[in-house]
């Protein structure tokens, strides 16, 4: 338990929140910006990782763009058997739901992308991870991706930040349900959420990975 706490106590740190929300909350311009804080969320994730308490500065910003680039690489690709199958099932939904054997193959492969993408969720921080540790983007498919999430720490890490996260969903659901009729308090309640959600889940599985 004392990792989850030590996990959450590195959001005390408002001067990096503040950067990190200035970065993604902007609309169009965190298309880019965006990079840098997906680079700073894995720094943070590695100073977890070599059990250092706090949030790392915002400096050095070429690498952190540089490691943003190469998690967008790695989520696009463990995320891609997901991508085609909603390919698939779109396709089958527009040409073949007018018969029942249609409609129970989408159905069918409705469940099988649902699943997957399950799956996609609970190996992609371990990737992610093993990614963080040498900084060598072939780490994040290697065979202890896939060792370390059959760990009984894993999963329970993995789980708590599931529901860790879920709550910070509504939370932020709250927030832009309460300033839909504005542009910038939805905007800041996703913001916070992607940063603050990404460098905690992160971090409590990086505790005891």
């Amino acid at each position: 338990m004392s990792h989850y706490i030590e996990a959450i106590k590195r959001l005390f740190h408002l001067k990096e929140l503040l950067i990190g929300l200035l970065f993604l909350a902007i609309p169009f311009v965190n298309i880019v910006t965006g990079i840098f804080a997906s680079g700073y969320i894995v720094e943070s994730a590695r100073m977890a990782l070599h059990k250092r308490k706090g949030l790392p500065k915002w400096k050095h910003l070429g690498e952190l763009f540089i490691q943003g680039i190469m998690i967008s690489i790695i989520s696009l690709a463990y995320s891609l058997p997901v991508i085609l199958l909603m390919i698939v099932s779109a396709m089958g939904f527009a040409y073949n739901t007018i018969t029942m054997e249609g409609a129970g193959f989408v159905g069918t492969i409705l469940v099988l992308t649902g699943l997957l993408g399950i799956l996609t969720a609970y190996v992609l921080p371990s990737a992610t991870l093993s990614y963080c540790s040498k900084r060598k983007l072939k780490d994040a498919f290697s065979s202890e991706v896939f060792s370390k999430t059959a760990r009984w720490s894993y999963l329970v890490d993995w789980i708590f930040a599931m529901v860790y996260s879920f709550l910070l969903a509504m939370l932020a659901a709250f927030f832009i349900m309460w300033g839909w009729h504005t542009i910038i308090i939805p905007n800041i309640a996703i913001a916070l959420f992607v940063f603050i959600s990404g460098i905690t889940n992160l971090s409590i599985i990086a505790e005891r990975y």
